[in-house]
């Protein structure tokens, strides 16, 4: 599976941005994750993933602090990240999960 960072216009990659600001722990937590995914696959990897609406998922990862990426499938095979942020509170935060779902319509 290919793993795709979400550009913005002014090309930046804000989930790329956003895991070299965590600690080192959460960073090679999250790293970690996302080779389980490539090597395996979303379906076949042993991460936790949940549907949020229409075509826009979430992987939570990280370590203590739990982190939370948001993504969708585009292609076949490119995963897109989409969005990320720290989890708060049980369930997404909806300003999270809408910013994640105005970039997934971009990406589609």
């Amino acid at each position: 599976m290919n793993i795709v960072h979400f550009r913005t216009s002014s090309g930046g990659e804000p989930v790329r941005d956003y895991v070299n600001e965590l600690p080192e722990a959460d960073r090679v937590a999250i790293t970690g994750d996302m080779e389980l995914v490539r090597d395996y696959g979303i379906r076949q990897a042993p991460v936790v993933t949940r549907k949020l609406k229409g075509k826009l998922w979430e992987i939570k990862t990280g370590t203590r602090q739990q982190q939370r990426i948001f993504y969708c499938v585009n292609k076949g095979d490119d995963l897109v990240l989409l969005h990320a942020c720290k989890k708060q509170k049980q369930g997404s935060q909806s300003g999270d999960v809408d910013l994640a779902f105005k970039r997934m319509r971009e990406v589609l």
